[in-house]
């Protein structure tokens, strides 16, 4: 307890009869004393000291991104005709440019299937997911706005279709036995979890599940109060942020398959989970079987810790062209009858443009600026794909709601190899 006291050590106002830190009213004498026994340090002491916790496990370090500019860069050329070198405005025309020519990122973000198999899909995993919770008191059932539950739906329902919900399959062919050891099944960790509801919505449509939730914040009516009555499945919550969390410490992988999940993931939070998941090391201490990641708010990336600098070095993108990209993509969700700064929801943020980049921009064209920030959000993602197919996996970037339900609408999925081999794609039947 010693050690534990003399790491949480903080300042306390001496001017004050306040704790500084949990606001309890105590003598002006008592200040010290209190230090030792003050809950509020003693937890943050205790998360710190956390096993799953390693600093900045997940972040690459400036060597090592020195190194990859060394190694991958290829400088951006001009075409005949063109001014240079260029300025911000050309430079960063230029770059989107490229994209929007090339293939594989303009195309990288399939339209969510709507044929007739993936509208039952659909159906039945909501359903599903309606009657659990009618057999619960309402008390502790989590109130889900339609907004969200569609998210929830579509999120939970392409996992089903990827084969990344294993009980899901075996549920509706064999009547949802749960009789499956634990050890046997995938845990499932939700990043960026907040309350929790997505892994209140897995476990509703297609049968208990063991789930981490991970998140930084503390939050009240959480999910653990339906999760943690349910006869079968583990429910463990960590406070911790994503880039300093290593996953094979956590109590319910223990050495388990793992299945990564997020709804709307900000920033570089999103490359965060995929290195927590996709371990680069050759110690393997746990087998991640796939990701189901919502992808948002691509302002918020940073250069350190994005996945696959190679591959924007290969395209001549240094780490400035990087940074005003990440200020571009915000532009992807600017809503016609707003002004530039009145963003809706997803595009919130301080973002701090310099005198020239606002003078390269200031006669851009609302409509131009919509596309070139949803041209920057597709480059910013197909280099994760990319990056997940490099290390094995079989990668999707899908459309997974309308733009009228949520405009950050993009999830990234990716599964193993063996998963792709035991659940095969199905064939739409017939498009609507």
């Amino acid at each position: 307890m010693a050690q534990i006291i003399a790491h949480a050590e903080r300042d306390v106002d001496e001017k004050s009869n306040y704790c500084s830190e949990c606001k309890t009213l105590i003598s002006r004498h008592s200040l010290s004393t209190h230090r030792m026994r003050c809950p509020v340090i003693i937890r943050d002491a205790k998360r710190r000291a956390a096993p799953y916790r390693r600093v900045d496990a997940n972040v690459d370090d400036d060597r090592r991104c020195e190194r990859d500019v060394a190694t991958y860069f290829i400088p951006l050329s001009p075409r005949d005709g063109d001014e240079f070198p260029f300025s911000t405005h050309a430079r960063m025309h230029e770059i989107l440019r490229r994209a929007a020519n090339d293939g594989d990122v303009v195309n990288a973000t399939l339209e969510a299937t709507r044929d007739a198999e993936a509208e039952r899909r659909l159906a039945s995993c909501a359903a599903s997911a309606a009657r659990a919770r009618s057999t619960r008191p309402r008390h502790v059932t989590p109130v889900f706005s339609k907004k969200h539950d569609d998210q929830y739906a579509a999120i939970a329902s392409a996992m089903f279709h990827h084969g990344l919900c294993p009980g899901g399959r075996e549920r509706a062919s064999d009547g949802g036995d749960s009789s499956v050891r634990a050890e046997a099944r995938p845990a499932y960790v939700e990043f960026g979890a907040g309350r929790g509801y997505l892994s209140q919505f897995v476990s509703d449509a297609y049968g208990d599940v063991d789930v981490c939730l991970v998140e930084r914040e503390v939050y009240r009516f959480k999910a653990e109060r339906t999760l943690r009555r349910r006869e079968n499945g583990f429910a463990e919550r960590v406070v911790v942020d994503i880039k300093d969390l290593d996953v094979s410490k956590l109590a319910c992988v223990n050495a388990r398959d793992v299945i990564g999940m997020a709804k709307h993931l900000c920033g570089s939070a999103t490359d965060f989970a995929l290195r927590a998941c996709v371990r680069e090391n050759d110690v393997v201490e746990f087998r991640c079987l796939g990701v189901a990641l919502a992808t948002c708010c691509h302002h918020r990336c940073r250069w350190n810790a994005y996945v696959n600098r190679p591959y924007l070095l290969s395209l001549g993108i240094t780490r400035g062209d990087f940074e005003r990209l990440a200020k571009i993509s915000s532009w992807a969700t600017l809503d016609d009858e707003r002004d530039d700064a009145k963003t809706n929801e997803h595009a919130r943020g301080t973002i701090e443009w310099t005198g020239d980049e606002r003078a390269a921009f200031a006669s851009t064209p609302r409509g131009e600026k919509i596309a070139l920030g949803r041209l920057a959000k597709a480059l910013i993602d197909e280099g994760r794909r990319r990056w997940c197919e490099s290390r094995g996996f079989e990668s999707q970037l899908i459309s997974f709601v309308p733009r009228e339900v949520s405009p950050e609408n993009v999830l990234l999925v990716a599964r193993a190899k063996s998963v792709a081999a035991a659940f095969p794609l199905e064939t739409p039947s017939s498009a609507t």
